[in-house]
């Protein structure tokens, strides 16, 4: 073999071997050949500590971060749970409704992989009270049914006849 011959194959040895150690080099950073899928490394959930009046709801999401380093939602796949049901519960699209005051841990887990955030109930505040009827108009010795409800900062309304100091001016 002549040297210009033991040189083109020296070159080509060392192509190879920079080719090799490159695509090595490749696969053991988790890239190139390899085909395995990225892993769930971690969930976040959001919102982070809310607070929610007893029977408002408020709409959580799940986001997964792979070995990758991509996110993804996840909200659909997780296992939606409430340390606290009798607090807050939550439906399997990570959908809680607030049942009494109080504090609870809302997680969504996946597999061994879990992330969770505070979910905190409060009583609706009383805005106003409504008396019915407005103007009644009765005859002198009859008597008239009154009627209170109260509106709240929620959004809802409760009969307060019963629990009200009632008074006439």
């Amino acid at each position: 073999m002549n040297m210009k011959t033991k040189a083109v194959i020296t070159q080509l040895l060392v192509r190879t071997c920079v080719a090799v150690s490159f695509i090595g080099s490749l696969a053991a950073a988790g890239c190139g050949s390899s085909n395995a899928a990225p892993k769930l490394v971690s969930i976040a959930v959001t919102p982070p500590s809310s607070s929610i009046a007893v029977g408002a709801n408020q709409q959580f999401v799940a986001t997964g971060t792979y070995s990758d380093k991509t996110t993804k939602d996840v909200s659909g796949t997780v296992t939606w749970t409430s340390a606290t049901p009798s607090e807050a519960k939550i439906s399997s699209s990570g959908l809680a409704t607030g049942v009494a005051p109080g504090s609870t841990v809302i997680s969504a887990t996946q597999g061994t992989i879990m992330g969770s955030t505070t979910l905190t109930v409060t009583a609706a505040t009383l805005v106003s009270i409504a008396v019915t009827p407005s103007m009644p108009s009765i005859a002198k010795g009859s008597t008239q049914q009154f009627t209170a409800t109260g509106s709240y900062d929620d959004a809802t309304t409760k009969d307060l006849t019963a629990t009200v100091t009632w008074a006439s001016a």
